[in-house]
C-alpha cells in the first residue's frame, strides 16, 4: 500500500506499504520480453503437479487490468488452479483516488481474459494488498485488506478472504478472516499447508510500540482462527510458505532489530504453535523489502535484499543485492546466503520472489535497473539447478520497466508482484509502467529441467 504509517515510536517499526489510493542481457537497453525458455513440467509452490507436454514459447497478455473505472493499477498477484483457470488480482485506483481490489480470469492458459471486476466489500470503503492461492480441488482463494479513512491513518481494518469455485470466473462474497481491532494491519500473504489448511499472515501494529506477526488459519475458508507468532514484537512484512511434501510451515519476516534482520519461524501443527526465531541474514545489511520463501521436505529457501541508505516514507530504499539463503534441516540452520542477482543487469533491484519447480530447480524473479528511475529497467529471472548454491545469468522477462522508486508517482511499481507455477509453467503478474502509468500485465513462461 502506498500511504505509509508514520514512524512514531520504534525506528522504521511501521514503515509500512499501506496504500490509500493508491542473462547476460542487462536491462540498460530496450530488450524484448520474448526471451527463450525451454523444458517440461513443473509444479506449484505446494499446489501444483507435474503436467504433460509443455509449449516452449512464452505468452504475454499486456494491460489486463485496464478499466474505465480506474486510472492506475498495481500490486498484482496471480494464482493458477488445478482445473486450468488463471486469476490475477490487483489494486485499482479510481479517478477519485479510492483504492479497490479487482481481478480478471483466463480459462485458456492466459491467451484471453475476462474484463476486470471490482470486489464489492461489505463493510469497508477501500481495499488493498490482494494475494491468492490455489488448492488441489480447483478452488482459488483471494485475501486482502479492507479499511476506511477517517483521519491521517487507516481505520476499521479487516482481513477478507473470498473463494472462487472450480470452473467459475468470479469470487463469491468474502468472509471476514480477522475483524476490526484498535490496531493497523499490513501486507497479508497466503499459503496452503500440505494438509490443505489455509494460512494468511500479516502484521498487526499500534504504530507506536509493537508490530506483531499474526497468522489466521482455516480448514474450509469460512471459519478462521487467529494466532500470534511468539517472540519479538517488532516485525513486519511477514511471508508464509509451506513445504509441499511435509507438514512444516514457515513464516519469514523483517525483524526490526537494529540493524534489520531476516528471520524465520516454523510450525508443524498447521500454524497453531511456532518454534523459536532463527536469524537467516547473518551480518548482511538487510534492506527494507519483504522476504519470500519456498520449501520442500527439509529444504527451505528464503530470498531477501540488501539495502543502502535510510528507509524513507516516500520512496523505496536503494536495494543493491538479491540474496538467497538455504536450509537443509527444516530451518534449524542456514548456509551462508548467496547472491542470486545477475550483476550485468544493473545496480539496483526490487522485490525478489522465488519459485520452486518439480525437479528441484529454483527461480528468482526481480525488477532491476541501472539507477533509481532508470526508464530501461526490466523484470528479470535467474535460475539455479544446484539447490540455490549458484544462479545462471539472467533472462529478461519484460523490458523496459521504469525502476520508479517513488511511492507517489503514477508509475509506482507497488510493493510486490505475483509469481505462481503449475504444470510446467511459471505465471507472472507484474507492473508495466512504460506509459508512465502503472498497469498490470501477465506473462506465462515454460520452465525446463
Amino acid at each position: 500500500m502506498r500511504l505509509l504509517f508514520a514512524t512514531l515510536g520504534l525506528p522504521a517499526l511501521i514503515v509500512s506499504s499501506l496504500a490509500c489510493g493508491g542473462g547476460s542481457q542487462g536491462t540498460g537497453g530496450s530488450a524484448s520480453s520474448q526471451s527463450t525458455h525451454s523444458g517440461s513440467s513443473t509444479s506449484g509452490n505446494g499446489s501444483g503437479g507435474a503436467g504433460g507436454a509443455v509449449d516452449i514459447t512464452p505468452l504475454d497478455a499486456p494491460g489486463i487490468s485496464k478499466s474505465a473505472s480506474t486510472v492506475e493499477e498495481s500490486e498484482p498477484f496471480v494464482a493458477a488452479s488445478s482445473d486450468g483457470r488463471i486469476a490475477v488480482a490487483w489494486i485499482g485506483i479510481a479517478p477519485s483516488g479510492i483504492s479497490s481490489v479487482a481481478y480478471a480470469f483466463s480459462k485458456d492458459d492466459g491467451a484471453t481474459w475476462t474484463p476486470p471486476v471490482t470486489i464489492a466489500q461489505p463493510m469497508n470503503q477501500l481495499g488493498t494488498d490482494p494475494v491468492m492461492v490455489a488448492d488441489e480441488k480447483g478452488d482459488l482463494y483471494l485475501a486482502w485488506l479492507g479499511y476506511d479513512i477517517t483521519g491521517p491513518l487507516p481505520s476499521k481494518m479487516r482481513l477478507y478472504v473470498a473463494r472462487s469455485g472450480p470452473g467459475t470466473t468470479a469470487f463469491a462474497p468474502p468472509v471476514i478472516a480477522q475483524d476490526v481491532t484498535a490496531d493497523l494491519y499490513d501486507k497479508p500473504w497466503i499459503t496452503l499447508t500440505h494438509a490443505g489448511t489455509l494460512v494468511v499472515s500479516h502484521t498487526q501494529s499500534d504504530n507506536m510500540t509493537y508490530s506483531h506477526a499474526v497468522v489466521v488459519t482455516s480448514k474450509d475458508g469460512a471459519a478462521w482462527s487467529q494466532g500470534t507468532l511468539p517472540g519479538a514484537s517488532a516485525r513486519s512484512l511477514v511471508y508464509v510458505c509451506a513445504s509441499r511434501s511435509t507438514p512444516r510451515l514457515f513464516a519469514t519476516y523483517l525483524s526490526q532489530a537494529s540493524p534489520l534482520e531476516i528471520a524465520v519461524q516454523s510450525s508443524d501443527d498447521e500454524g497453531i504453535t511456532w518454534g523459536p526465531e532463527r536469524v537467516v541474514s547473518g551480518m548482511d545489511a538487510v534492506g527494507f523489502d519483504g522476504p519470500t520463501c519456498v520449501a520442500d521436505g527439509n529444504d527451505v529457501w528464503i530470498s531477501y535484499a540488501l539495502g543502502a541508505g535510510a528507509v524513507d516514507a516516500s520512496s523505496f530504499e536503494h536495494l543493491t543485492s538479491v540474496r538467497v539463503a538455504h536450509s537443509k534441516d527444516g530451518g534449524a540452520t542456514f548456509q551462508p546466503a548467496v547472491d542470486a542477482h545477475d550483476p550485468a543487469t544493473g545496480k539496483l533491484f526490487l522485490h525478489p520472489a522465488l519459485a520452486l519447480q518439480a525437479d528441484g530447480s529454483l527461480n528468482a524473479f526481480y525488477y532491476a535497473g541501472a539507477a533509481a528511475g532508470d526508464p530501461q529497467g526490466g523484470l528479470l529471472s535467474v535460475r539455479s539447478t544446484d539447490h540455490g548454491a549458484t544462479f545462471a545469468p539472467s533472462v529478461v522477462e519484460h523490458a523496459p520497466v521504469a525502476l520508479d522508486l517513488s511511492r507517489a508517482d503514477s508509475a509506482w511499481l507497488g510493493d510486490y508482484f505475483g509469481v505462481a507455477h503449475r504444470d510446467g509453467h511459471v505465471h507472472l503478474a507484474y507492473v508495466d509502467n512504460t506509459s508512465h502509468v502503472s498497469h498490470v500485465s501477465y506473462r506465462r513462461i515454460p520452465v525446463g529441467k
